[in-house]
């Protein structure tokens, strides 16, 4: 099978490309053939498909900006990509896909890229990794606070309480990116989609998705790089030090056992307020 790999970086910069990577590698080993589409970046493997990736755009060096011009394109370029349609059109003509699997594509490739897709027949699988599509602050977290007041459809509400980085333009591209893509039936255009949790699929049906176009699939991890070792108690932490993880209440947890020992690894923005605790 032919699959096209959409993913806005192609490189190991989060969990997501890590984990389209990984998948990519072991689709490759069991005889399939992946196509890969992307962001150019200074960062990205290479691809024998680069020169069909969308032009790299750097949303927080415009927003620093702070003049119109630069509103107005991370606005429209977050919501629509021309550019984008337009090479994922011509890449599927040249590679023929019998499938696409989508991952991380919102703000840089958008959702611009399901039409051309659709028009050739090719149907397309999208794995979340995180609450976008119910949520328009990603996390279901506003302020610090766990939220759900957009479900279902009430996207108005992260204008109304700023949760996109407390920001009031950046919560208006979020609301009108997220009512855009209701108003095209983004979710009616995709074959399945493939959640890693069992909570994350019910957020999905509370958001009015359809309940058959869901299936759990948790995160597959490379027993041959990381082999679960019977002996030793100890707890091992790997990634982004960010308040979403929830890491403060997997130290408190932790300090609760009487054996055993955590260790944490990674960096991020709330690193000094973990080595508090």
């Amino acid at each position: 099978m032919k699959i096209l790999m959409v993913q806005t970086f192609y490189f190991h910069r989060g969990g997501d490309s890590t984990y389209m990577l990984n998948l990519s590698d072991l689709l490759t080993e069991n005889g399939h053939e992946v196509v890969h589409f992307a962001m150019k970046h200074p960062q990205n493997l290479p691809s024998p498909y680069s020169d069909y990736f969308v032009s790299e755009i750097d949303f927080p060096g415009l927003l620093a900006e702070r003049s119109p011009k630069a509103a107005w394109t991370v606005a429209a370029r977050s919501i629509f990509s021309r550019e984008a349609r337009e090479n994922i059109a011509r890449l599927a003509d040249a590679t023929k896909p019998d499938i696409a699997h989508f991952h991380n594509i919102h703000g840089h490739l958008t959702t611009s890229i399901i039409k051309p897709l659709r028009d050739r027949g090719i149907p397309i699988v999208w794995t979340l990794h995180d609450y976008r599509q119910v949520c328009p602050n990603t996390s279901m977290l506003s302020h610090g606070e766990i939220c759900d007041r957009c479900l279902p459809n009430k996207f108005y509400n992260v204008v109304l309480h700023r949760c996109k980085k407390g920001s009031l333009a950046a919560s208006v591209v979020a609301m009108l990116s997220m009512y855009y893509e209701r108003l095209t039936r983004v979710p009616d255009r995709i074959a399945r989609f493939i959640t890693p949790s069992g909570f994350l699929r019910s957020k999905l049906i509370k958001g009015h998705f359809d309940p058959e176009k869901i299936e759990t699939i948790p995160n597959f991890v490379d027993l041959v790089r990381f082999r679960p070792e019977p002996e030793g108690e100890h707890y091992l932490y790997i990634g982004r030090l960010s308040y979403e993880k929830g890491i403060d209440v997997l130290i408190r947890a932790a300090a609760s056992l009487d054996t055993g020992r955590l260790f944490i690894v990674g960096e991020g923005p709330v690193e000094n307020e973990l080595r508090a605790l």
